[in-house]
């Protein structure tokens, strides 16, 4: 293979890094909000075939650890979206402005799971990612590791224009409540989850260092 990596392994890093770059690259041009997060989940996903291409045990446990950490993250954004689009009858991203200072409920748990997919502490992406990093760099591969570094930077920049769009932007439309508590309580569980994984990342790691000593076993 390449890099000291064997052929299968090469495969899957690479079809990682070319699924990242092509999933951030769209959802940076997307303006559909739903289109938005499904292209994020192309990123992430190309994010963890890379890391787990490396085949050490830090990155099993790093890429595993992600699976987990983007189910609960990408869940809680996809909902919060579907709260929003209900209220706003549209997808479009300028057609949301400020509707998070009249859904203030739903606008907080998405800036949670935004700030939380950007890899910020202390929410639950902040570990994996960490990890992910920390594990391309002990294979010896520092150039993934900036790649992903890169592929953080511009989820940061359509995440946040998101939360700009949501909260920082003044409401002109007709007058709208906040979503009904049947949408809001899973949306609010997800947000805590989210803060719990990040401050106990135990919790992750727990589920994922069986399996990982499993396959290196």
């Amino acid at each position: 293979g390449l890099g000291g990596l064997p052929w299968i392994a090469t495969f899957l890093t690479t079809i990682g890094v070319l699924i990242m770059v092509y999933g951030e690259i769209m959802a940076l041009r997307e303006v559909n909000l739903k289109r938005m997060l499904a292209y994020s989940t192309m990123g992430q996903l190309g994010e963890i075939a890379l890391v787990l291409g490396l085949s050490t045990w830090l990155s099993t446990v790093a890429g595993l650890s992600h699976v987990l950490n983007h189910a609960v993250m990408k869940n809680l954004l996809f909902l919060g979206a579907g709260a929003l689009v209900m209220r706003a009858g549209s997808r479009k991203l300028a057609d949301l402005a400020g509707l998070g200072r009249v859904m203030p409920w739903t606008a907080a748990c998405m800036t949670v799971g935004a700030l939380a997919i950007m890899g910020l502490p202390p929410f639950a992406g902040f570990s994996s990612k960490y990890l992910m990093l920390r594990a391309c760099v002990a294979a010896g591969h520092v150039e993934l590791a900036a790649l992903l570094l890169l592929a953080s930077l511009a989820g940061a920049v359509y995440y946040m224009r998101i939360i700009r769009q949501l909260v920082f932007k003044p409401y002109e439309g007709p007058a709208v409540t906040d979503a009904p508590w049947s949408m809001r309580l899973p949306i609010l569980c997800l947000a805590a989850l989210c803060v719990r994984l990040g401050l106990a990342p135990q919790l992750n790691l727990a589920l994922v260092l069986p399996v990982a000593d499993m396959l290196a076993g």
